[in-house]
């Protein structure tokens, strides 16, 4: 996927969930070129136009939102491993900067819910939550599909239950 700028003519990718049709768009949402896999061909045609506009609409919403807008993703997690989150959220917070990442704020399990009905934790599985603000989604898309993030992923889904929203910073 490549960047965009406000008036910039890169493009960027999206697939389907099955991930066998890939859509590319420029940074006005135009589809410029789109690829089937080969098991592609057994979808009937009503399942692959809903697949390249699923495509489509995922890449047009990638370069709007790198066009500029900044992003925010808002991270829960339902700890088992302490020690193993501690450790992951110190390599995580340094890899977030060299994509471009700040971390906001990250709350142990100290939060207090003054309306509605957040996710309890208990003390054996207290809750994190972590704040983070990207310059645009892609930053965010880079980060979270990268190599370097990969081993992280793991170690953060062995020690904990994740819920992870990304939406605009207004």
């Amino acid at each position: 996927m490549g960047l965009e700028g406000k008036h910039g003519t890169s493009t960027v990718s999206a697939s389907a969930a099955d991930g066998r049709v890939v859509v590319e768009v420029d940074c006005n949402g135009k589809i410029l070129s789109t690829w089937f896999a080969p098991e592609a061909r057994e979808l009937s045609p009503a399942a692959l136009g809903d697949a390249v506009t699923c495509a489509a609409r995922a890449a047009a919403s990638r370069a709007a939102h790198a066009s500029g807008v900044a992003m925010l993703t808002l991270t829960q997690l339902t700890v088992r491993d302490r020690t193993a989150i501690t450790e992951y959220t110190y390599e995580m917070s340094k890899l977030v900067e060299e994509y471009g990442g700040e971390i906001l704020a990250v709350s142990n399990g100290n939060g207090e819910c003054v309306e509605g009905a957040w996710r309890t934790s208990t003390l054996a599985n207290p809750d994190t939550v972590i704040l983070l603000r990207w310059p645009h989604s892609a930053a965010f898309h880079e980060f979270y599909q990268s190599t370097s993030y990969a081993p992280l992923a793991v170690r953060r889904r062995r020690a904990a239950d994740s819920h992870i929203l990304l939406f605009d910073d207004i």
